[in-house]
């Protein structure tokens, strides 16, 4: 095909495209530079103090930036921006429609939760924002997740500063000892335990009963309580309940607990041929197996070798693999304008990990049963008065034999004798003495510095023992806003009690016997009894023990009365609490023993940045000397 126009042609055409391309691009431009929007503002809180450090973003966008030491900030905008969201700690975030303003004063309110959150001290509550003293707070959730049904097991490594060491893990006797920032006595460091402000134990209580657990540890928080504080303080609150329907819960789990430090079974050939290489090296050549014997613990050539050269794995044979727990809770919750009210019901059982006899009321596995109950109750009066109303406790129900089998699972030898005589060998050897005797037999442990670990476990000898508490509290709560703004009076009574019976005993062993198997088949009777003498043997019948024994019992009593203010000026906050209290306890004596307490707090805010916090405790037992009877604590 012919070409119509020449290459000057090209060239200008060229030219005038890449001219008109590049107009249109700054016309663009132009345009675009010339829709931007710059927004410029200032932001405050609600009583006008600015802010800094408040994050400005375009709503979709990454764009944004913050707000300078004064609270101003400039920002340029896209032409299509719509809302700039407006976001700082402990405030609510904002949204602000960007129309065609471009300058703009935004107030932040304070959030909600965040400020008014609340944590537990003594003698009262305060702000979080407004706590000068070292005190750390955690929630029912936090413990609920924990899956431990002991409280002082389920805060391990939830607390800053708190340390907790569990030392035995047997059912209804594993509690965790408790340190607040280290040991502060040889004669021990465990720390003020309080439960609804009361002086009581925490580690049985139902986690699903807890609404808050705080720890106080230093003496600004603690001086309140006097000398009682000096290991720190364990503050637990209860639930309670709250306006609106009725809510019910109901939560169950189940678990396993294992052994951390199982040792790895060594079988009985191995363990006699290194007991002959240490022989060896003894130069005790005179002692050594012989290797006849040594196959026998290897592969028994009988039934009754295989007794009279056992290899007993002790762990396989009396322990389970895991030891189960179970817990459920059944919890009612709700209020009117009149009532308010929180029940709860809870259950727990922990097992034995040790597989022992069970046969009626005899039974030797460790176990624990306990039932926690709870009713917290808040009755409005009036618009100024309510009487609240708790009852708690649990009934816990603990079985245990009285010796424990570990000393002699860990030192017996797999090769000294049998865990037992199974009822056969007495039909191939029977014993002369005894000779309508069937049944099995209890092994007696010779050679070895420690027992039988099958007896240890299997022994008739057990205790089981029942014990109950009851906590009660009546409180009343009278706003005294009529004399003046933020007053209030309150006053408590609490009884505690607490009681222990042994409700089943036995006190009971089966016999041990000795086979010596060189005996077999000669005139001589090879079986020998422990502390066998010239007497008739004959075994009494399990005797077992039910019930009524007391053995132990506590009471106490509590009451105490405090004056309460707190109120807002403007940018000042006032706090006080002036409080009296006097405890008198019975604890299996003739006689009681009291403490009394006079505790003061004065807490001053100003616009969220100045604090000051002054406490006062002046505490006393008649259990000293007149001239030291009372001690005075201030932070």
């Amino acid at each position: 095909m012919k070409q119509f126009y020449s290459r000057s042609s090209k060239l200008r055409f060229r030219h005038f495209t890449a001219v008109l391309l590049s107009v249109s691009l700054l016309f663009l431009a132009h345009q675009t530079f010339a829709q931007e929007k710059t927004v410029t503002g200032k932001v405050t809180d609600e009583a006008g103090v600015t802010l800094p450090g408040v994050s400005i973003v375009v709503k979709g966008t990454s764009l944004g930036t913050v707000t300078d030491a004064d609270g101003n900030f400039t920002l340029t905008v896209a032409p299509d921006a719509q809302t700039l969201v407006f976001s700082f700690v402990g405030m609510k975030t904002q949204e602000v429609e960007i129309g065609a303003q471009s300058e703009f004063t935004v107030k932040l309110e304070q959030e909600a939760v965040g400020l008014s959150e609340v944590v537990v001290v003594g003698y009262g509550i305060q702000k979080k924002e407004s706590v000068v003293g070292a005190i750390t707070q955690i929630d029912n959730k936090s413990l609920v997740r924990s899956g431990l049904t002991n409280v002082t097991n389920a805060i391990a490594g939830k607390l800053a500063g708190v340390l907790t060491i569990q030392q035995s893990g047997q059912p209804g006797n594993n509690d965790s000892e408790i340190v607040i920032r280290g040991l502060s006595s040889w004669n021990g460091s465990s720390p003020l335990v309080l439960v609804d402000g009361i002086e009581r134990d925490f580690s049985d209580l139902d986690p699903n009963e807890i609404n808050t657990l705080s720890v106080l540890k230093d003496a600004s928080a603690t001086a309140v309580f006097g000398a009682k504080g000096a290991n720190g303080v364990i503050i637990v609150t209860t639930k309670r309940g709250a306006l609106g329907t009725p809510k019910l819960e109901v939560s169950a789990s189940y678990g396993v607990q294992r052994a951390t430090r199982i040792p790895d079974h060594i079988d009985s050939y191995t363990t006699m041929s290194m007991y002959n290489t240490a022989l060896m090296n003894g130069q005790q050549f005179q002692e050594l197996i012989p290797q006849w014997e040594l196959d026998e613990y290897r592969h028994p050539s009988s039934r009754l070798n295989a007794l009279r050269f056992p290899n007993v794995n002790w762990f396989d044979l009396l322990t389970k693999p895991y030891a189960p727990t179970a817990n459920a809770n059944l919890n009612l919750s709700g209020g009117t304008k009149y009532i308010r009210y929180f029940t709860s019901l809870g259950y727990t059982n922990e097992g034995s990990f040790f597989d022992a006899a069970k046969v009626g009321l005899y039974d030797k596995n460790y176990r624990y049963t306990r039932y926690n109950y709870r009713a917290n109750v808040d009755f409005n009066l009036s618009k100024s008065t309510v009487l609240s109303f708790n009852l708690g406790g649990d009934t816990g129900i603990k079985n245990e034999p009285n010796d424990s089998p570990w000393r002699n699972l860990y030192s017996t030898s797999p090769a000294r004798f049998p865990a037992y005589f199974p009822a056969w060998v007495l039909d191939e050897v029977p014993d002369p003495d005894y000779p309508e005797d069937r049944g099995l037999r209890h092994s007696q442990a010779y050679g070895e510095y420690t027992g039988n670990p099958y007896n240890s476990v299997n022994n008739g000898q057990f205790n089981e023992d029942t014990d109950s508490k009851l906590y009660t509290d009546l409180i009343l709560d009278q706003g005294l806003d009529f004399i003046t703004e933020g007053l209030s009076l309150k006053g408590k009574v609490s009884l505690n009690t607490w009681f222990q019976s042994r409700t089943l005993t036995a006190n009971w062993a089966f016999p041990e016997y000795r086979l010596d198997f060189t005996k077999i088949g000669t005139d001589e009777n090879p079986w020998t009894r422990a502390g066998q003498g010239n007497e008739v043997f004959k075994q009494l019948p399990l005797d077992i023990n039910v019930g009524g024994l007391r053995d132990g019992y506590y009471r106490n009593l509590y009451y105490e009365a405090s004056l309460n203010y707190a109120r807002t000026f403007g940018d000042h906050t006032v706090t006080g609490l002036l409080l009296m209290n006097r405890e008198q306890k019975s604890k299996e004596t003739d006689f009681s023993y009291y403490n009394e307490a006079l505790a003061s707090r004065v807490t001053y805010e100003f616009g969220h940045r100045y604090l000051v916090e002054v406490n006062l405790g002046y505490t006393g037992s008649e259990r000293f000397a007149p001239a030291n009877r009372f001690g005075f604590f201030p932070s």
